[in-house]
């Protein structure tokens, strides 16, 4: 699977965690992002790659979750501080690096 990086959007990262079990930082995910996610669980290289395609942000967020050892703990620090952002008044992006 060939999963390029790119910007998070804390809508998206929240509904990742939230898919993964996170209910401290996660959220619901909406139905067609759990439709996602669950065709990113079990499906092939080749479907992995047209999911990466058509939703990237998601693709990515769920690779990193799903692929890396650290990629949960990751994505709830950029949950937190995104959270910590709002609660101070600013406009916060993750930007993948």
């Amino acid at each position: 699977m060939t999963v390029e990086k790119t910007t998070l959007s804390g809508d998206t990262v929240r509904q990742v965690l939230g898919y993964l079990g996170d209910t401290n930082l996660g959220e619901q995910p909406r139905a067609v992002v759990d439709r996602i996610l669950k065709l990113a669980e079990v499906a092939d290289p080749a479907t992995l790659d047209k999911v990466a395609t058509e939703w990237g942000e998601l693709a990515y967020a769920w690779f990193v979750a799903r692929r890396t050892p650290w990629g949960i703990d990751w994505l709830r620090g950029l949950a937190k501080a995104e959270l910590d952002g709002a609660e101070a008044g600013l406009d916060f992006t993750a930007v993948a690096s």
